[in-house]
């Protein structure tokens, strides 16, 4: 059973506006899962499938979400979290105090093992409206031919997941929805370059950010 990490989450500065006063009771707190529901059914298709993940944050409305990053990093484990990953997910701030659940590891575990033990999919409930709906989503975004792929393989495993015996249309909404990253959020995996001797965190792998690289110098001028 993966080990489950006890750590700072959510514990931040007390005066820092609305937050004032607000902390989670580490002490007590044995799962995650209740925190983020999109991250736990997330997750769970990862691990069945084999997917990485990609998490994303507002920087405006989820100021203390890097420092939670870790802690979901070293809770959420047995899937790779990468930059650009098969799964993208936009995390938002939790209500820490009122986001109690009982699921923990052993209970996805055991789901997951139930899960494997499902009929594989055969056929569609409605190939015709499966494909009309996948038309669409093609006309609006950019997606190649690889990432139309992964879409296909994705609901697939979602419905397989699930149990159903037939890939419908809302496992390729579902689907979609994993693919579509938001534009207007921050991925919260940085990719790194050497520069200078120093490691700088870039928007893409192959090139510097200056925004990212002067945010990075800010943070680190002892490295100077």
């Amino acid at each position: 059973m993966p080990t489950e990490r006890r750590g700072n989450l959510g514990l931040f500065d007390p005066s820092f506006g609305d937050y004032a006063g607000r902390r989670l009771n580490t002490s007590t707190m044995k799962t995650l899962f209740g925190l983020w529901p999109n991250l736990s059914r997330a997750y769970e298709i990862a691990r069945f499938g084999g997917y990485s993940l990609s998490l994303a944050f507002d920087k405006e409305a989820y100021p203390q979400a890097r420092e939670d990053y870790e802690e979901i990093k070293n809770f959420f484990v047995g899937v790779e979290y990468k930059r650009y990953g098969d799964l993208f997910l936009t995390i938002h701030q939790p209500d820490y105090l009122g986001s109690a659940t009982a699921v923990d590891h052993d209970y996805v575990n055991a789901r997951l093992q139930k899960s494997r033990g499902n009929v594989e999919p055969k056929g569609y409930t409605s190939k015709t409206s499966y494909d009309a709906f996948m038309g669409n989503v093609i006309k609006r975004f950019p997606l190649g031919v690889t990432q139309q792929e992964l879409v296909h393989n994705l609901a697939h495993n979602i419905a397989w997941m699930d149990g159903d015996s037939q890939i419908g249309v809302e496992h390729l909404a579902e689907a979609i929805h994993y693919r579509i990253a938001d534009e207007d959020c921050t991925p919260l995996e940085r990719d790194y370059i050497e520069f200078g001797g120093i490691l700088i965190p870039s928007r893409l792998p192959e090139q510097a950010v200056v925004q990212d690289a002067i945010e990075y110098l800010q943070t680190h001028t002892k490295a100077f």
